[in-house]
């Protein structure tokens, strides 16, 4: 069973560090540099739309499209 698990654990770190790191790291530099709302939390809420936003773009731009 833990041999399955960590067989897969190698393909998910790739997957994190080429389709989710980037957007997110985009999104960590853009609220930054232009999220100056007073609100801590205003500023996370904008924090996670954005990067929410900028992951589903950059995975459509990304990633080939999936034969159903």
């Amino acid at each position: 069973m833990l041999d399955g698990l960590f067989s897969e654990a190698p393909q998910r770190l790739r997957e994190v560090l080429l389709y989710e790191a980037p957007p997110f790291a985009a999104a960590l530099v853009i609220a930054e540099v232009f999220f100056k709302f007073g609100s801590f939390t205003l500023e996370v809420i904008a924090f996670l739309i954005l990067w929410r936003s900028l992951l589903w773009a950059y995975q459509r731009a990304v990633r080939p499209p999936q034969a159903s």
